[in-house]
């Protein structure tokens, strides 16, 4: 088939209120750089101690797990157009706010209150996916919107890195004032549907009791695999920027430009993917690929020579493995949800990310500290490994369910 014949195929079908949600994360997205530089940041201009760094990056977890929490809860009785504002609003001002916090302590419970507020917009951007989307577009449309959140990553990592060289203070300002854009612009050109009736899906997602995600067992051991993806996941990405500077000898602005990887690599490959992939084998089946791919990216760092090279070949084995396994997982989860009860089902989903922002921190400096990097990415390896047996176990209680 023709390439751009296939392009256009991949994106045609997509709502307009989707891609306007895309377009809504793509702006708040290009700013997003105080996290990715935030262990750089505490170490290198606050000269806190790396153990104080890693509990400082906790308390955003923590904050992050209650905000995906009440954000489900919220979006499902407030409608989540509501909760998207607000989260945007105030996070945007607190990001401003965090760059002039100068002590531990203050900047632990700032930046708690922060990834709290911040978090709630991700279940309600969840729902919002599953409401401007049928069953034969939803994996699409949820790529989309991650298309738009990694391009959005890529270009902030960029500028991040440009901006960090010259002063920490200023990505603050950036990621606070795209924050606040991004609530104007959902503010005047996207609506609330006042009812949502998505089709049945088929295949190897089974609708959960129809009660609540908290009784839904299969669900809640889905969960703890994503979780533990989650974490593995964090794990590289979040120990990069200290390994990068310390063992590779590479800067911020190389480091920003490797890690751009991951949204240019999504922005261009991710829809076309997923449409070659739909429909020819289960949802199951990609998620456990994406968890092997993302087990070499791991590996590549154990066995081959820390030269640059490998660093952008790690880049791109844990792209890869993202792309295969996390639309795959959003269409799991929505798929197991009904109307009446999905703000809990997107709240879980979301909290499994939020506990694995608390727990990839503390393990991954706390390895380092004590162990060094190769004993990191050996426990990634690991931790893989388990999950990719867990989601066979999940596949035959599913089939059998």
């Amino acid at each position: 088939m023709n390439p751009l014949r296939l392009y256009q195929r991949a994106f045609t079908g997509l709502s307009r209120d989707g891609w306007l949600l895309g377009l809504a994360l793509l702006i708040n997205r290009s700013g997003t750089m105080v996290v990715p530089f935030l262990s750089l940041y505490l170490t290198r201009s606050l000269h806190f101690d790396l153990a104080y760094a890693g509990y400082a990056m906790m308390s955003f977890g923590f904050g992050s797990v209650l905000g995906g929490f009440l954000g489900g809860r919220l979006s499902g009785r407030l409608g989540f157009r509501t909760i998207m504002l607000f989260s945007l609003f105030t996070s945007g001002l607190l990001f401003i706010l965090l760059g002039f916090v100068r002590s531990f302590p203050l900047f632990c419970i700032t930046s708690f209150v922060l990834a709290l507020v911040a978090d709630c917009f991700r279940p309600a951007t969840s729902m919002a996916v599953a409401a401007y989307s049928t069953a034969e577009t939803r994996t699409r449309t949820y790529s989309i919107q991650r298309l738009a959140v990694n391009l959005g990553w890529g270009m902030g990592l960029a500028m991040g890195g440009w901006l960090a060289s010259i002063s920490y203070n200023m990505i603050f300002w950036v990621d606070g004032i795209t924050s606040l854009l991004a609530c104007v612009f959902i503010w005047t050109s996207l609506r609330q549907p006042t009812v949502v009736v998505p089709k049945e899906e088929d295949g190897e997602v089974n609708k959960g009791d129809g009660a609540t995600a908290w009784r839904d067992k299969p669900y809640l051991f889905f969960i703890l695999l994503s979780t533990l993806f989650a974490i593995s996941f964090n794990l590289d990405s979040t120990a990069l920027p200290l390994f990068y500077k310390e063992v590779v000898g590479l800067g911020e602005r190389q480091f920003g430009w490797i890690m751009s990887l991951n949204g240019i690599m999504i922005a261009c490959t991710e829809m076309v993917l997923v449409y070659v992939m739909e429909g020819r084998r289960s949802d199951l089946y990609y998620i456990r690929s994406g968890v092997a791919v993302l087990a070499l990216s791991f590996i590549v760092l154990i066995f081959l020579p820390h030269l640059q090279w490998v660093m952008v070949l790690n880049v791109v084995l844990m792209t890869l493995g993202e792309m295969m396994a996390i639309p795959y997982m959003n269409t799991f989860w929505v798929g197991r949800s009904r109307d009446h009860n999905r703000g809990d089902y997107a709240g879980l989903w979301t909290m499994s990310w939020s506990v694995a922002s608390i727990t990839a921190p503390l393990i991954g400096t706390q390895v380092i500290k004590h162990f060094g990097f190769d004993a990191l990415w050996m426990t990634g390896t690991g931790i893989c490994l388990a999950i990719f047996f867990g989601f066979l176990v999940l596949r035959r209680w599913v089939s059998r369910s």
